[in-house]
């Protein structure tokens, strides 16, 4: 049965024995046709491999069933898990993923990518946006597409699903106060992403809150990374004293507590330790991570819901940004 040239929609309507017309609403899943008939040409869709044409689609329905989604920073954990989730809900819809992914977080970069996915007819737009930059900008470059922004803080009057980073931290930085320490020094990823100025900053308020005085020294910046975490822990050691460390991200709390241990310090009788993220390996560092767990799913969902309400012209739901728990764990204990 398998034609060697690409399918079109008239090979899959001759072997079905039906018009092209009852194939066409079989594909934009039109109520009226016979569930047996729907039955034969999605099995002969499958067999010859045929993929409706975009924008013959589009041209009859209007939509592509299709959505484009905008990342950057997606060989760190966070931002491959929110593309992951994206994915994984898209493909529950039965929609269809079309993927721009910036080699760097610039306005030119970004109108490109915003240019290239409206050329593909998407429906939508969603995008991966860690880095801080003007939101207006971001929404003259979408519309009039339906679009929704991740990873940026969280802001009325503008389409935003957003976790709470500056909340995780709070938690994080009050354990270790509540567990009787007041030297906790912190390890920030690069502050030119969002979530890691909104972590250093729920960090200082929560020091500040506690009426202790915050030291310089105890911060500093590294870069997500496993060995971006081991040098800044290291240096750390050599220029000041602290009973605890918040590091930005468990990547870099694997790093930190590598430093430690080759100081000879153990984790969590001489330091405390607390990550972010809730890798899965979290749970099987040496000892288990005590960490920010982030839920990327439910960012995923609520991000789908938010675009295909604007694409039905519904009043999106405004979400309050998801407050992520803290898992304890064996690396922190009292001071």
């Amino acid at each position: 049965m398998r034609v060697n040239r690409a399918s079109t929609i008239n090979d899959v309507a001759r072997l079905c024995g039906v018009s092209h017309q009852t194939v066409s609403r079989v594909i934009n899943k039109h109520p009226n046709v016979a569930p047996e008939t729907r039955k034969r040409v999605l099995g002969v869709i499958q067999e010859l491999g045929y993929q409706p044409n975009r924008a013959a689609r589009h041209l009859v329905t209007g939509k592509s069933n299709a959505i484009g989604l905008i990342s950057y920073g997606t060989s760190h954990y966070g931002p491959a898990r929110m593309f992951n989730s994206i994915d994984k809900v898209l493909r529950e819809h039965s929609l269809g993923l079309v993927t721009a992914h910036l080699r760097d977080m610039t306005l030119v970069e970004l109108e490109r990518a915003v240019q290239y996915l409206k050329s593909q007819l998407v429906d939508g737009l969603i995008l991966i946006t860690p880095l801080d930059i003007d939101l207006e900008i971001i929404r003259s470059l979408c519309e009039p597409l339906p679009f929704v922004t991740l990873d940026v803080k969280a802001r009325s009057n503008f389409p935003s699903i957003a976790i709470d980073q500056h909340y995780g931290a709070v938690q994080a930085t009050r354990h270790l106060l509540e567990l009787g320490h007041q030297a906790i020094a912190h390890i920030s990823g690069p502050l030119h992403w969002t979530d890691a100025k909104l972590r250093q900053q729920g960090w200082l308020d929560t020091i500040q809150n506690a009426q202790v005085e915050p030291d310089q020294k105890l911060k500093i910046e590294s870069d997500w990374t496993a060995e971006g975490g081991f040098k800044a822990c290291q240096h750390l050691l050599k220029t000041t004293q602290f009973t605890a460390l918040f590091v930005g991200n468990d990547q870099m709390a694997l790093g930190a507590i590598h430093a430690l241990h080759e100081q000879g310090l153990k984790v969590p009788q001489d330091i405390s330790i607390v990550g972010f993220d809730d890798i899965p390996e979290a749970a099987f560092f040496y000892p288990p991570l005590t960490t920010v767990q982030q839920n990327f799913l439910e960012l995923g969902e609520q991000s789908v819901a938010y675009v295909l309400d604007l694409m039905a012209h519904k009043e999106p739901r405004q979400e309050k940004p998801i407050s992520p728990p803290l898992i304890v764990r064996k690396s922190t204990q009292r001071i």
